[in-house]
């Protein structure tokens, strides 16, 4: 399966209230790769509006996902999965610095995405600096 039939497969029906279905969900995006288990690291932490989540469970999940995988990225998106869990939003000059440190993994595309959904962004300012940064990475990983 590849990393998009993946995401596809629990796309806007992620089994927020069936821990086992998720559980094994967590367990096979690591098994595919490191993007796809940051795939469902951003929808544990990013439910959709209308998905039927709390924080406690989006907790225990993430609890799952700590221990089912391991990368180098993972403490850094893990704090900006908990920002976003307890909607605490992260400054955006340290989600930008995290971000070229992200860019150093070409493809990461789901870390990146967490990272950046986990940003204070309310400023113009800071809504530009991770928008270009954003930009600048996704270009450079797909050598334009």
């Amino acid at each position: 399966m590849t990393e998009q039939e993946f995401a596809d497969s629990f796309h806007a029906k992620f089994p927020y209230r069936d821990k086992e279905a998720a559980a094994a969900l967590i367990h096979q995006g690591w098994a595919i790769s490191p993007n796809a288990a940051f795939c469902v690291l951003h929808e544990i932490c990013r439910p959709p509006l209308g998905a039927e989540s709390d924080i406690d469970l989006q907790n225990e999940l993430l609890d799952c996902w700590l221990v089912s995988g391991d990368h180098p990225l993972k403490p850094s998106i893990v704090a900006c999965a908990i920002a976003l869990i307890n909607d605490r939003p992260l400054p955006w000059q340290a989600i930008v610095e995290l971000m070229k440190k992200i860019d150093r993994f070409p493809d990461e595309y789901a870390a990146l995405a967490v990272a950046y959904s986990a940003s204070d962004c309310e400023s113009t300012e800071g809504n530009a600096a991770l928008d270009n940064e954003d930009d600048r990475i996704r270009r450079r990983w797909a050598h334009i």
